[in-house]
């Protein structure tokens, strides 16, 4: 007897969300199939048709957002430079922000920031034609990618407490002006404290 795609899928997902709901309190070391499998009352069997161990689990919530973040920059590549490719990427990341806050959080796996800009970076560099041989252009995109990541998990640890507009405008204006110029142009009683 076949299993229907939508049950396998929702069975998968239930793994995913019990895991999440685990690491968001522990350490994965910490984790156990039982663990899981007790959350989602499946039987040990049930775990094990769809992963491995729960390292397995894990890479796979990792892989399918970073194959999903590749495809949202390769789509948007034309956008690159204006405000509104911040506002698609910040909608990206508060879609799937229960997983970027764990995986990124004090609980999560300490490589996955590095494997964002792992993902991030040939395309970054190919879409703005950047010479990656050089040392200065390397530097200034790691510097770029940590900030843009850094600032919007600061954004959802803070529960959003700006706009979305007012982060990709401060985002952009980084960006385009550096961080010098805009410090000094801030008014004391306007800035975010």
């Amino acid at each position: 007897m076949k299993k229907q795609p939508h049950i396998t899928e929702q069975t998968k997902q239930n793994l995913i969300k019990a895991f999440l709901f685990l690491n968001s309190t522990r350490e994965i070391q910490k984790i156990t199939v039982n663990d899981i499998c007790k959350i989602v009352s499946y039987n040990h069997s049930t775990f094990y048709q769809y992963f491995s161990d729960i390292y397995a689990l894990r890479n796979a919530i990792e892989n399918d957002l970073l194959q999903k973040l590749d495809l949202l920059f390769n789509t948007h590549l034309n956008n690159f430079l204006s405000e509104n490719y911040l506002d698609v990427f910040l909608d990206f990341y508060s879609d799937h922000s229960e997983a970027f806050l764990i995986l990124l959080g004090k609980n999560g796996d300490p490589f996955f920031y590095q494997k964002i800009k792992d993902t991030l970076r040939p395309i970054i560099f190919n879409t703005l034609s950047i010479d990656e041989s050089t040392l200065e252009n390397r530097y200034i995109i790691e510097f770029t990618m940590s900030a843009m990541i850094n600032t919007i998990t600061c954004w959802f640890e803070n529960d959003k407490d700006i706009s979305k507009n007012q982060l990709a405008k401060i985002q952009y204006s980084i960006i385009s002006n550096g961080i010098i110029p805009l410090l000094k142009k801030t008014p004391e009683k306007n800035s975010l404290k």
